[in-house]
């Protein structure tokens, strides 16, 4: 059984759940190009008006393309590319100095991201009450009304 959003999935997740074989990393790495892709494009690579025709178009990832009314750089293209590939052939597929090594990331100083503290954020909003609230909402049969948030 494969779980996720049907348009992150990729073609050795669907053929897992078809053939009864398992998948790796790479599967990881294959949603990783599809959210760079939606992030730079603002729609997924292969997104259908129905669920069997977005696995068709995962399944002929081959014929993938790039709108062309956003311009994006070569070494973009590139990494998309090959994140959305074959799985024996895709980035990451071996390691993850693979991805951080490629030249879109060039500007990408990752020993100082990584020694890089996380700041606290300003505010942390107290919501314990409201989601518990919700939730027991939702159990009891309770409706929930906007005033009572």
């Amino acid at each position: 059984m494969s779980v996720g959003t049907p348009d992150y999935i990729s073609p050795e997740t669907l053929q897992a759940v078809e053939k009864k074989n398992t998948y790796g990393r790479a599967a990881d790495w294959w949603s990783f190009g599809v959210v760079i892709y939606e992030m730079l494009f603002g729609d997924t690579p292969f997104y259908s008006e129905s669920l069997a025709g977005t696995y068709t178009a995962i399944m002929n990832h081959k014929n993938l393309s790039f709108p062309e009314d956003v311009v994006i750089t070569d070494e973009a293209k590139d990494l998309i590319r090959r994140l959305l590939t074959d799985k024996k052939h895709r980035l990451g597929a071996n390691s993850v100095d693979e991805i951080k090594s490629h030249p879109w990331f060039a500007s990408v100083d990752w020993k100082r991201l990584k020694e890089t503290c996380t700041p606290t954020p300003p505010l942390i909003p107290h919501i314990y009450h409201i989601l518990t609230f919700i939730f027991s909402s939702y159990f009891s049969g309770s409706s929930l009304r906007a005033r009572d948030l």
